[in-house]
């Protein structure tokens, strides 16, 4: 029994501890470029200023999902590695040459930088999450097993024990 309750507690941490924040990251990550397309398409400064605060405020999440993330995971996942990289290199290329342009209201040219640099691809940075989610699914779906398996042994051996119980 206490073998079936820590891999319950496993599945539980790796899903909530790992699964979870792996979405937040995620969303978020591609929040991150639909509000530097808003920001580019404000039409006040007062709008543009609260759109920059709120993509500021998306960094923080992203950020606190991967802390969250990379403190629960057991072992290293190179797909979460790649998405690290990733969105390490989106913020860079966002806050280098992405933001002044959006902050200026110049809308097709963010368009066209985000087009033509693999370091705005939300698909690839999402795609690399989307593998680390199924290793650690896999993982839990493992765990899973383990547990059921071990429940089973300990229900025959409790039947087993029951059975000679009543014949003595």
């Amino acid at each position: 029994l206490l073998q079936t309750s820590a891999e319950t507690d496993l599945i539980a941490s790796m899903s909530n501890g790992v699964l979870v924040p792996m979405q937040e990251a995620r969303v978020g990550q591609v929040r991150s470029q639909l509000q530097l397309r808003e920001l580019a398409m404000s039409p006040t400064a007062s709008r543009r200023d609260r759109v920059t605060q709120a993509i500021a405020g998306n960094d923080r999440v992203v950020q606190q999902a991967i802390d969250v993330v990379d403190a629960n995971l057991a072992s290293p996942l190179p797909a979460w590695d790649e998405f690290l990289v990733a969105w390490d290199g989106w913020v860079a290329f966002r806050d280098a040459t992405l933001l002044p342009l959006a902050q200026a209201g110049d809308a097709p040219a963010v368009d066209v930088a985000i087009e033509s640099s693999p370091a705005a691809d939300a698909d690839a940075r999402g795609r690399s999450i989307a593998l680390a989610s199924r290793v650690v699914g896999a993982q839990i779906d493992d765990a899973a097993a383990s547990a059921r398996r071990e429940t089973q042994r300990t229900m025959v051996i409790l039947a087993a024990v029951f059975v000679a119980g009543t014949l003595l």
